[in-house]
């Protein structure tokens, strides 16, 4: 998994996210990823290259970091990421209601 833009820019927050995910994570050396990814539909979009898989795979820089989870951690994140899943399915048509105001 790759993570990319200004947060990764945060040791903590990627150590958190890594073991929230129970994986590693490759860090992009890429802060502006937004700006980087509509540049390269961009450029397929004009013809520059032939897809935007393309345009990815020649202006897509290579990961600068690996980040481990913190195996110590897993526990207590796993425990509260099934709390929030069951609090996301018990909240969801709320969020829809609210958002349709």
């Amino acid at each position: 998994m790759i993570s990319a833009g200004g947060g990764t820019n945060s040791a903590l927050l990627m150590k958190i996210m890594a073991s929230v995910l129970e994986r590693p994570l490759f860090v992009s050396p890429v802060n502006e990823a937004a700006a980087l990814g509509a540049a390269m539909l961009a450029a397929s979009a004009i013809g520059w290259f032939a897809s935007a898989e393309d345009a990815a795979k020649a202006m897509a820089a290579a990961p600068a970091r690996r980040v481990d989870p913190d195996m110590t951690l897993v526990p207590a994140y796993r425990a509260r990421k099934a709390i929030y899943r069951d609090l996301y399915h018990a909240t969801r048509d709320i969020h829809a209601r609210l958002g349709a105001i």
